[in-house]
């Protein structure tokens, strides 16, 4: 079976985490030096104030909470889908050895093929899967008849047991994944829209202070521009 999951992650190419750190350390430099004895004036004249300096970092530091927020959120949804691959990945293999089985135990009882969900092919979507499987180690366990032409070909009631008890856990897992999709999916969004309203103050000011330090290159520099 291939899972349906889905990862929150804006990652192409460069890693994302790496980039955003990198994108605050260049912007805490820029705003930390800006109260340097011979930079502040001539920014208060461009109109930015240690005021305004001041609610931009902190500003940048709350942009830098929901980052971590983010992180954390994307990496327990990570685990959770890593979580359900290994238990599926570990339980399919039995499962459609059982079917196999159970189709040539059953094969001229219309019934109990129908009862156990042998016919048809396996279904693939999450829940779908589950519930197939659970059809099958349910149906056996609860009919003695059932159970008895299992057992006589070699298959315990032990491990229908744990089929059974696997697949229980493996859906109570679906709505949890779900949950921390949907968790990563809000934090980035809301670190996403304060990145963007960040940016486009930052973007301004940048160009304001340049013209401000355009004549003083190493000024210009110890806010980290070179240009």
């Amino acid at each position: 079976m291939e899972p349906n999951t889905t990862v929150t992650n804006p990652v192409k190419k460069n890693s994302y985490y790496e980039n955003f750190n990198l994108y605050y350390s260049n912007r805490v430099t820029a705003l930390t030096n800006a109260a340097d004895a011979n930079i502040v004036g001539l920014l208060t004249a461009a109109g930015y104030p240690p005021a305004i300096i001041a609610s931009k970092t902190a500003e940048l530091e709350a942009l830098k909470k929901l980052d971590d927020k983010q992180k954390k959120e994307y990496g327990e949804q990570y685990q959770a889908i890593k979580e359900f691959d290994t238990l599926a990945d570990s339980l399919h293999p039995s499962y459609l050895s059982h079917v196999k089985w159970g189709k040539l135990i059953f094969e001229d009882d219309k019934a109990a093929l129908n009862a156990l969900g042998l016919n048809g092919r396996r279904l693939l979507a999450e829940s779908s899967y589950c519930n197939q499987a659970l059809l099958f180690y349910e149906g056996v366990l609860n009919n003695a008849s059932y159970k008895a032409s299992v057992i006589a070909r070699g298959i315990t009631e032990a491990v229908l047991q744990t089929g059974q008890l696997g697949f229980t856990n493996l859906k109570k897992m679906i709505p949890v994944k779900a949950i921390e999709l949907g968790e990563a999916q809000q934090a980035t969004q809301k670190r996403d829209e304060a990145w963007e309203a960040f940016e486009n103050w930052f973007v301004k000011f940048k160009k304001f202070a340049i013209l401000a330090l355009s004549s003083e290159p190493q000024l210009r520099e110890k806010m980290g521009w070179k240009e």
